[in-house]
């Protein structure tokens, strides 16, 4: 094998699709077929079962991935290492939540790309979850998350203290935490640590909110909460850049309203420059 055929096979188990993954990779599809069948020859297993919806990865093809994942990784930071040297240059790959793409990156961004022009950043939004497996996955050289993460293979640096509010429109007659059931509680996903704390206070105060409805962006949830829509999770930074003319927030008992932004990155990582130069940047600019 090679590390050709690798980075195809991580391509196909990604999209669960050979059609998908010529897409991405600008092969035509034989040739897809043609090194996944070239792999499952030499190892003697199948790597993937074939139906109508795509492909689905089997166990040994899972076995094979995750050291795909080792190898191919180490070949990109070998490159990367070697390559730049003292320069600050080459490929970097960073995650953030929308939140703090949004509030907190951007000047770091500005900074940072007018200081080190040759770096090509790449920016991806996902919740903390998604985040923490595409760190593992190596397909993030780090993550900006919430909440210190608890993985043998990941380590984490804490950035900055936050806080969880609820928000509701001022005119609404909302006087407690008791009053959200029979409210509509305004979410972002699943993955969201202020989603989760939140739904650990709800749960051990016995309140039961009388429906939950998911953003994928914190603009649409805050415009709906203007709206009247429902109350609103976020964090106290969003509170205070928006215009609160219209609206009134309280904050979450002291032992579940905190929460950390911390950047995470694989242990088994080496530093290179250019995500040490991102980092010191955030750092100072993080506040």
């Amino acid at each position: 094998m090679d590390i050709k055929d690798l980075g195809i096979l991580k391509s196909v188990a990604k999209h669960q699709s050979i059609s998908k993954a010529s897409e991405e990779l600008n092969y035509v599809q034989s040739n897809i077929t043609r090194s996944i069948n070239k792999l499952e020859d030499e190892l003697g297993t199948k790597l993937f079962i074939r139906h109508g919806r795509g492909v689905s990865i089997t166990n040994n093809g899972q076995t094979l991935l995750s050291y795909a994942n080792q190898i191919v990784n180490l070949m990109e930071e070998s490159k990367r290492v070697i390559t730049s040297g003292t320069e600050v240059a080459g490929p970097l790959r960073i995650g953030a939540t929308d939140i703090t793409i949004s509030i907190r990156l951007p000047k770091v961004i500005s900074l940072f790309s007018e200081e080190y022009p040759k770096v090509d950043l790449t920016l991806n939004t996902g919740y903390t979850t998604d985040l923490v497996q595409s760190v593992l996955k190596y397909e993030l050289d780090g993550a900006f998350v919430t909440d210190p993460v608890d993985h043998k293979n990941i380590e984490s640096l804490p950035l900055i203290d936050e806080k969880i509010m609820l928000i509701y429109k001022r005119d609404k007659n909302f006087s407690g935490f008791q009053n959200l059931n029979d409210e509509k509680l305004l979410v972002f996903g699943k993955g969201c640590t202020y989603r989760k704390k939140t739904e650990e206070y709800l749960k051990d105060a016995g309140i039961t909110p009388n429906k939950k409805i998911e953003f994928n962006s914190f603009e649409g949830l805050v415009g709906c909460v203007k709206a009247g829509l429902g109350v609103g999770v976020v964090s106290k930074k969003i509170v205070e850049i928006i215009d609160t003319s219209l609206i009134d927030y309280i904050e979450l008992p002291k032992e579940y309203s905190m929460i950390k932004t911390v950047f995470i990155k694989r242990n088994d990582s080496a530093d290179f420059t250019a995500l040490i130069s991102f980092l010191n940047i955030a750092k100072k600019l993080f506040h």
